[in-house]
């Protein structure tokens, strides 16, 4: 078995925010006020200013500025709502599905760095291309999040290219893709699902022991060593055919 010390699993947040009520009791982020500087300037923005800096419409601009002064928190995993987090069987969770999300779970966020699961966040709204009074995102994270992850034995991203490259330390990205004869696809939903998918398989069964991924089957996802190398592992399955009728 190759099991390792210590291990990260890191996922995107998501746009789409919907209150769960599972009873997660609270803490505070991790990096909770290099956040909050970031939540003070989001919170002097109007509705136009909003919409300037994040190219949206004049009525989602309302409701992201309802988003910046609303003070009720929640369980990170308590808001996010995002096809990947949709693929969690939270309700089935017993104590050590919660105790493996809290030792493996990191959720990468423009606004809070990284979260646990059980971070206590706002609603809210940041992406990584957002240049809030000129802050680059990527170098405002940089040192916290580098320095946080430094001693891990491994880190394996079910997270985006976006948000990988805010870490500057080896990562095993793990990929899914759909192969049309010698053609691969990549569908953002259905690749989201593929994720969501992988961390409830890893959860549900307690995953320690790294190689175990590559015998992983989810969705007729296969691991693909031909098509794979040591920081990125590919899972591929076959686009079923669609019958045409004539």
């Amino acid at each position: 078995m190759d099991v390792v010390k210590s291990m990260k699993i890191i996922i995107a947040d998501a746009k789409s925010l919907k209150e769960k009520h599972f009873p997660i009791e609270k803490q505070t982020p991790l990096f909770f006020n290099k956040a909050e500087s970031l939540r003070k300037q989001l919170k002097e923005l109007d509705i136009n200013q909003i919409h300037d800096l994040m190219k949206i419409s004049f009525k989602q601009s309302s409701l992201i500025y309802d988003y910046f002064h609303n003070e009720e928190t929640f369980a990170a995993i308590n808001l996010f709502n995002g096809v990947v987090f949709k693929q969690l069987d939270l309700k089935n969770y017993q104590k050590e599905e919660w105790d493996y999300l809290d030792k493996h779970l990191l959720i990468n966020s423009p606004l809070y760095g990284i979260l646990r699961y059980n971070d206590a966040v706002n609603y809210h709204r940041l992406e990584m291309k957002h240049k809030l009074n000129e802050i680059n995102l990527y170098q405002y994270w940089y040192k916290e999040l580098n320095d946080y992850l430094k001693n891990e034995d491994v880190i394996l991203s079910l997270s985006t290219k976006e948000y990988e490259k805010m870490f500057d330390l080896p990562i095993i990205q793990l990929d899914f893709v759909i192969r049309n004869g010698h053609t691969f696809k990549r569908n953002a939903v259905y690749l989201k699902k593929a994720r969501g998918m992988m961390l409830n398989y890893l959860i549900e069964h307690h995953i320690e022991d790294i190689k175990q991924i590559k015998e992983i089957v989810i969705d007729d996802y296969h691991f693909s060593e031909n098509d794979s190398n040591d920081d990125h592992w590919v899972f591929i399955k076959n686009e079923k055919m669609k019958y045409i009728k004539k």
